[in-house]
């Protein structure tokens, strides 16, 4: 079985979406000012919540750092109180009184509940020296005695006396009078307030090295408060076991506790081995920063919408305008060219320059399609004049059993300023160049009466009774044609050569134009053809065509051998070349001629196309390279 492969193509359509410009300079302008304020929003944030950050970790540090000084502030008192009540205990010169009211005194400011004096403790002898205040609610323990002797200043667990109080028992050493140790006891009350005033973010925990919760200000009770370390909780103790070991006196460091993201902030007692340490929720914390970033995007969202709004108003008149340009080009395109944009309201911007622009193209496509009209009705007219001209040339090349004759012109313009022809009139062979100044319509004029006068000239000589030409009344009569059109100011350089077909004997009338050449075949036709094998007739020249009504006539004469071969031609052949100004000189152009004039066989249409074709290889053979008309006549002689 043979499976034949087959392939399929799908081809998609493409979904072209066109939008007006309207919409188009609106989406341009709010993308761009979106794209702006969402970077200058993303920015802004980014700086809001670094800033509100440092502003965070400072303010939590300078809160513990407060607190921290005020309760610093108050063991110092307390130790030095503490101290010299010792020192008048232990003296044994001052009276219980005096101890007594020092003590009552101090109590009431410092918040002393019970002191307790021991002289030199040892594990077996733990009895205090004095008590002052209600009984000690502890007694010195052998597990203290080590704690104070590696402290020298040691904290108790502390007892709860009310949601604003606590009870906390010190243990430090001190000296008395005479240089010997003591250690002092005491139960001290502290109140909350001492950590600072209350705040319903912040949380605030005096707690000792080991890991030992003392006093905590709690949160301000709020909808959403969460408590960070509870006093006593393992959650607590492990945390405040790890802030102790920090190496750092101060700092402060993100944590999280319970699913809640905390702020913490801890300083380190003087000498005292007690921390306080500061807690806020980061949530709480941040607060305020996004509700800046909140505000920022609602202004941003403002201008946003403030400036669509304004973008709808100024682009409205902007596009009208466009608007009614686009209507105004599709009308021109169908070929309405007289609509016009109304500019009365146009501002003097781009765009109203550019309605103005408009109009005034749009009048000047107006005159040019008029132009463009009577430009081709001229143009049908030279094309007419040209198909017309060309009637004044012979149509075909001429077949004499004595001679052939063969021309060719190439015009530089749409009419030509050259003219050649020739006639028959019995036994004689008249040929005639003619070349009008300039070219173009009103040299192809004169060219036009020219030939008139000679057509109807020589078929007066044919219909006499013995068919003859006057070759100087022929020229007579041309030169009044010539004069008449031209009125005085175009003339018309002419040559006309009178062939007697019995003899060959040639007379010739040269009016101004270049020389006639002939080409006389070398002796057995071996010798080469060059430049001195062409004769130029120089004789019977007389005036140019036109120039006055006055007119004289010379002949010369010139007898033909067969073989000759006779070269006619208009200046526009030797003339300076447009494209960089170097002519074609009269050796280079008999060259020519040399060249394709080899061989005695070759008839005169076979000799002048190619010599043409070398003569516009070097012009060029673009309509403007040409200065001038190109005439090029070709005679080859066989004789009677």
């Amino acid at each position: 079985m043979e499976v034949i492969p087959c392939s399929y193509s799908l081809e998609v359509p493409r979904l072209k979406i066109s939008l007006p410009i309207r919409l188009k300079i609106l989406l341009l302008i709010t993308v761009s000012l979106a794209g702006s304020l969402l970077a200058y929003t993303y920015v802004g944030s980014q700086l809001i919540v670094a800033d509100k950050t440092s502003y965070i970790y400072d303010y939590t540090l300078a809160e513990v750092t407060a607190a921290a000084e005020r309760i610093e502030s108050r063991l110092q008192q307390l130790t030095l109180s503490l101290t010299t009540l010792a020192q008048m205990t232990l003296s044994g010169n001052a009276p219980p009184v005096p101890s007594q009211q020092y003590f009552d005194r101090n109590s009431v400011l410092l918040g002393i509940q019970s002191v307790s004096f021991y002289a030199k403790p040892t594990q077996k002898d733990l009895a205090p020296y004095a008590n002052f205040g209600k009984p000690a609610s502890h007694l010195l323990s052998e597990s203290l005695i080590q704690a104070v002797a590696d402290q020298s200043f040691y904290v108790g667990n502390a007892q709860s006396i009310n949601s604003d109080e606590i009870l906390l028992p010190i243990v430090f050493e001190s000296i008395d009078q005479s240089g010997q140790k003591i250690w002092i006891t005491a139960e001290i009350r502290i109140p909350s307030a001492i950590l600072g005033e209350s705040s319903k973010n912040y949380e605030l925990v005096l707690a000792r090295a080991d890991g030992g919760a003392l006093l905590s200000k709690p949160l301000e009770e709020a909808p959403g408060s969460h408590r960070a370390l509870s006093p006593g909780t393992p959650e607590a103790t492990s945390f405040y076991v790890e802030i102790s070991k920090k190496v750092f006196d101060n700092g402060v460091h993100d944590f999280k506790h319970q699913d809640v993201e905390w702020i913490g902030a801890f300083k380190r007692l003087k000498s005292r081995n007690l921390i306080i340490l500061g807690m806020i929720e980061r949530d709480r914390a941040f607060s305020a920063a996004r509700q800046l970033i909140y505000k920022s995007v609602a202004l941003g969202l403002s201008i946003l919408f403030f400036a669509i709004g304004l973008t709808l108003v100024s682009v409205k008149t902007l596009t009208k305008q466009l608007q009614d340009m686009f209507r105004a080009t599709q009308k021109v395109a169908g070929g309405d060219f007289t609509v016009r944009v109304d500019t009365s309201r146009s501002s003097d911007d781009e765009v109203g320059g550019l309605a103005r622009s408009f109009n005034a193209m749009a009048e000047k496509i107006d005159d040019l399609m008029i132009q463009t009209a009577e430009k081709a009705r001229m143009e049908k007219e030279l094309e007419t004049a040209q198909e017309v001209q060309a009637r004044f040339f012979p149509l075909e090349a001429l077949h004499l059993k004595q001679i052939s004759v063969y021309g060719k012109y190439i015009p530089a313009s749409e009419c030509a300023g050259d003219w050649w022809h020739y006639a028959q009139v019995g036994d004689e062979l008249l040929v005639v160049v003619g070349d009008v100044t300039g070219h173009g319509v009103s040299a192809a004029l004169v060219t036009a009466a020219a030939h008139a006068i000679f057509l109807f000239i020589t078929n007066e000589f044919k219909t006499r009774d013995q068919p003859k030409v006057d070759l100087v009344g022929l020229l007579l009569a041309m030169n009044s044609a010539v004069y008449a059109a031209g009125d005085g100011e175009a003339t018309m350089s002419l040559v006309a050569s009178l062939i007697n077909l019995k003899t060959g004997h040639m007379t010739m009338i040269n009016a101004s134009h270049p020389p006639l050449y002939v080409l006389r075949s070398p002796v057995g036709g071996l010798e080469p053809i060059g430049v001195k094998s062409f004769k130029p007739l120089m004789g019977g020249r007389v005036p140019a065509l036109g120039e006055s009504l006055k007119y004289t006539v010379e002949m010369m004469e010139y007898s033909l051998e067969p073989g000759d071969r006779l070269f006619w031609y208009t200046d526009g052949a030797i003339e300076t070349r447009p494209s960089d100004g170097v002519k074609l000189s009269k050796t280079q152009f008999l060259r020519m001629l040399g060249n394709h004039s080899g061989g005695s066989e070759l008839k005169a249409e076979e000799i002048a196309p190619p010599i043409i074709e070398e003569i516009l290889d070097f012009y060029g053979r673009g309509p403007t390279d040409r200065p001038d008309d190109i005439t090029l006549v070709v005679a080859t002689f066989r004789g009677v």
